[in-house]
């Protein structure tokens, strides 16, 4: 869909929300167009077709152009090296913007992605497809420090799902969680050459889960925020476990950091 007419639809939606709150509490209208299936069914009409430079086709979500800016455009992930042959593992693969750019990086290595938001992982399938990638396996779910079940939050931006909203959502569904460990293990991933985790406010919590998968991971690409010094604890905690951490991005909400193992071996 052209951008010019969703804005156009997405004010008038607005004007008409609005509206409605008058009469219904803001909470209580979203859960009842949730249960309607309005909003999956808004992701999918308002969706639109992206092609990169280098010839990937994507469907992505309106809002989506920010995430396709950071990694193509101002390259925040750069400074990662994926050779032929790596194992990576792409924790919040959103629609695929990174994933299938790290799986052509490694046409006979794999890549792990691992997306719990349901119109994001329809559109990653689809894109994966589409693009003709066969060496990514998509897993459904969240990670966290301990497995279990939990709400993933929509704050109405489709590259914010959170476990961890900073305030009141009514949209939530139903997740999985699992452990980074649980996932190398389940995997059998002896080497990890790049571990990429974009989560947000959920990215210690992941390593926390995962001390014996770091173990056999080279390099990791992390966003992180700040909030609760998040970000220190973050590099602190890579730190003892053996990695040289460097600021690729650093904003007053968070920081993108590169960490490699000392010694370059697992």
């Amino acid at each position: 869909m052209d951008v010019l007419i969703y804005d156009a639809l997405r004010a008038c939606w607005i004007g008409v929300r609005r509206a409605l709150e008058f009469f219904i509490p803001r909470e209580k209208l979203d859960r009842f167009l949730d249960g309607l299936g309005f909003f999956q069914w808004k992701d999918r009409a308002f969706s639109r077709y992206h092609r990169l430079p280098d010839g990937t086709e994507l469907r992505i979500h309106p809002d989506d152009g920010k995430i396709i800016r950071e990694i193509h455009t101002d390259a925040c992930y750069s400074k990662a090296e994926i050779a032929d042959g790596d194992v990576v593992v792409d924790v919040g693969a959103h629609v695929g913007v990174f994933t299938i750019s790290a799986a052509r990086r490694t046409p006979s290595g794999r890549v792990i992605a691992v997306e719990p938001a349901p119109t994001n992982l329809e559109f990653l399938r689809e894109n994966l497809v589409k693009n003709g990638i066969a060496n990514v396996k998509v897993f459904d779910c969240a990670l966290s420090d301990k497995p279990g079940e939990a709400r993933l939050f929509s704050p109405g931006d489709h590259a914010l799902y959170t476990l961890k909203p900073t305030a009141p959502a009514a949209v939530s569904h139903p997740v999985v969680l699992r452990t980074l460990d649980e996932l190398f293990d389940a995997e059998r991933v002896d080497v990890c050459h790049l571990l990429k985790i974009d989560a947000e406010r959920s990215e210690l919590e992941i390593l926390q889960g995962g001390v014996r998968a770091l173990g056999v991971v080279r390099q990791l690409l992390v966003e992180v925020g700040k909030e609760n010094m998040t970000h220190e604890k973050t590099l602190a905690f890579l730190d003892e476990r053996g990695f040289a951490c460097s600021i690729l991005v650093d904003t007053p909400g968070g920081i993108v950091l590169h960490a490699l193992r000392r010694g370059g071996g697992t």
